[in-house]
């Protein structure tokens, strides 16, 4: 199994396998952020057009405002 991504720390500054440096995980670098344009990419047809909302999706913000 490979080695847990966090536990205490490791004395040495090499790695299990001795041929890289070990340095502190960021979680940060886990996760990419999406693009910006996601939104605009998801929200569009496949002609480039806006998605209209069904009107069921018109019918539940009216009544539950989501």
């Amino acid at each position: 199994l490979p080695n847990p991504l966090c536990g205490g720390n490791n004395s040495s500054s090499t790695s299990s396998n001795g041929n890289r440096k070990s340095r502190p995980i960021n979680l940060r670098d886990l996760f990419v952020a999406p693009p910006f344009d996601e939104l605009d990419a998801v929200a569009a047809d496949g002609n480039g057009e806006p998605r209209r909302l069904t009107n069921n999706q018109l019918r539940s913000l009216r009544e539950r405002g989501r």
